[in-house]
C-alpha cells in the first residue's frame, strides 16, 4: 500500500477553505435557490491585489462559496483587486487569469482549482515534413598542412640519418632505417636499370612519391622479371640524390 505523505503547511488554503464552508454551510442552504444559484448571484465584492492565495480566501469570505485549492497551485502567484457587483464564479475568474490555473464547480456548488489543460491541436492527415532550402557547402584544400602535423603516424628520416646509413644511394638508405620498405633485385634487362622499391608488401605501382608535395613521374622501364614487382614500373629513387633531400617522411 503506497505511503502518501503530505506537508501540514501545503493544506492551510485547504483546510481554511473547508472550514468556511463548514461555517458557510447553513447560510447557504439558507439562500433562495440551490447551490449553483448561490454561485451565479451577484454580490458585492472589495479585494484588494495580492497574493492569490489570499484573494481567494477573500472571495470565499465575501461570495460565501467555497474554494477548494492546493497552496501549491498558488504559490508564487498574485491576484488582481476585484471590486463591483459580480458573481463569485466571475470574481473567481478575473482573480485567475492569466494564471494558467482552471476551476470546476461540483453539485455542492463548491468551486476546486485545478491546473488548466494546454489546448491540444487537432493532427489531420499526415505528418508533411518540412522543406528546407538550398544548402550550399563549399571547401578549400589546405596545403600547408605537413605529414608529421597530421594525425597519422609517420617515420621521419633526417638527412643526419639518410648520411649516417653509409648507403650510397637513397633506396637502399630507407631500406637500412625503414623495416616496411623493402627492394628487390633485378639482375637482367632494362629493369636492372631501374631501383624500385616496395613498401608494407605493396606493388612499385602502389608506392605514392611526392618530391616537395609533387608528385614524382614513374620510370619509362617495365619490370618483366617475375616477383611482386612483375608488371611494375615505379618510382625510381636513386634519381634523387641523399645530398639534396632535407627530410623523408614515410606514412606507416
Amino acid at each position: 500500500m503506497p505511503d502518501v505523505r503530505l506537508s501540514s503547511r501545503s493544506l492551510i488554503p485547504v483546510l481554511c477553505a473547508v472550514g468556511l464552508a463548514c461555517a458557510l454551510q447553513g447560510e447557504v442552504q439558507a439562500a433562495d435557490g440551490g447551490p449553483r444559484d448561490v454561485a451565479t448571484a451577484p454580490r458585492v465584492f472589495d479585494i484588494a491585489p495580492g497574493e492569490l492565495a489570499e484573494v481567494l480566501l477573500n472571495i470565499v469570505r465575501q461570495g460565501h462559496v467555497p474554494i477548494a485549492f492546493d497552496q501549491r497551485l498558488v504559490a508564487g502567484l498574485r491576484g488582481p483587486d476585484i471590486r463591483g457587483r459580480l458573481s463569485v464564479e466571475d470574481a473567481l475568474r478575473r482573480a485567475l487569469a492569466g494564471s494558467g490555473l482552471a476551476y470546476a464547480q461540483d453539485e455542492s456548488g463548491a468551486f476546486v482549482l485545478r491546473r488548466g489543460q494546454a489546448p491540444v491541436q487537432e493532427t489531420r492527415g499526415a505528418t508533411v515534413a518540412p522543406t528546407l532550402s538550398t544548402v550550399v557547402v563549399t571547401g578549400t584544400r589546405k596545403s600547408d598542412v605537413k605529414a608529421q602535423d597530421s594525425l597519422s603516424p609517420i617515420d621521419v628520416v633526417s638527412a643526419t640519418q639518410l648520411r649516417s646509413s653509409g648507403a650510397v644511394d637513397l633506396r637502399d638508405a630507407l631500406v637500412k632505417l625503414l623495416p616496411s620498405l623493402t627492394r628487390q633485385a633485378q639482375p637482367f634487362n632494362a629493369s636492372a636499370l631501374t631501383h624500385t622499391q616496395s613498401l608494407r608488401g605493396l606493388s612499385p605501382n602502389h608506392v605514392l612519391v611526392l618530391v616537395n608535395g609533387k608528385r614524382r613521374h614513374e620510370t619509362a622501364n617495365l619490370n618483366i622479371s617475375g616477383g611482386l614487382e612483375k608488371g611494375s614500373t615505379g618510382v625510381d629513387l636513386d634519381t634523387i640524390p641523399i645530398n639534396a633531400i632535407e627530410r623523408v617522411e614515410v606514412l606507416r
